[in-house]
């Protein structure tokens, strides 16, 4: 008997018993791993981290709202501004002939809660090109904000981004859920108020206190496309 590959073992009744023992080939686990660039793959990761360290950043530094007007007091009345009126477009509240919907198109910049108020302020900036991100890969969106924000002052990326006005979301309004970088629309069913830059602030409210304007048909669509 091969020694190599038989053990003798001793029964409870004193008889031999003979076993295999089977042999095990053992190989380099690295070998599995011979065509990895391990140096290229540390380099992806500490990119990959630094992209994620500057987009928190980015999320933890809200932008500068010492320029926006605080929302009114819950109990004032609400107008919203209006458009100027001429031959070409009047109002449905009147009856006067037919109207158009406008809309403006904005991009969210900062989102606040104000929990006393029962107030959600959304700051927004003009929408352009520029801002359509599409169905990009996260990654390549991470790799677009350190790319804009290359050369700027870290401490507080958002600066630099501009801010046209903000809308203050009362009622119903206030559960709309909506984020930084969200695109909306801001529309007026009848075209008799007030949508561009020049209306902001603005106030939705789907109760709003005595004495508002009664006629406001302005509404927030969220992601309109």
């Amino acid at each position: 008997t091969n020694s190599s590959n038989h053990h003798t073992e001793q029964g409870p009744s004193g008889s031999s018993i003979k076993k295999n023992q089977s042999s095990h080939e053992f190989s380099d686990d690295d070998d599995d791993f011979a065509g990895v660039d391990f140096a290229a793959l540390d380099d992806k990761i500490v990119q990959h981290q630094q992209m994620t360290q500057a987009m928190d950043g980015s999320h933890r530094t809200p932008p500068p709202m010492q320029h926006l007007p605080p929302p009114p007091p819950p109990h004032a009345p609400i107008y919203n501004r209006r458009v100027a009126t001429n031959s070409a477009r009047t109002s449905l509240s009147d009856g006067s002939g037919p109207s158009y919907p406008k809309f403006s198109r904005y991009v969210i910049r900062s989102v606040q809660v104000d929990v006393k108020t029962f107030t959600k302020t959304i700051a927004v900036g003009t929408w352009t090109s520029k801002d359509e991100i599409g169905d990009r890969q996260e990654s390549e969106r991470l790799r677009k904000i350190c790319e804009e924000n290359n050369g700027r002052n870290f401490d507080n990326p958002l600066n630099s981004i501009e801010i046209d006005g903000c809308l203050h979301l009362r009622g119903e309004w206030y559960h709309t859920q909506c984020h930084v970088g969200d695109v909306i629309h801001l529309c007026s069913l009848s075209g008799t108020y007030a949508t561009d830059k020049s209306a902001l602030p603005v106030v939705l409210h789907s109760n709003p206190p005595e004495g508002s304007d009664m006629h406001d048909d302005l509404l927030l669509v969220v992601h309109p496309d």
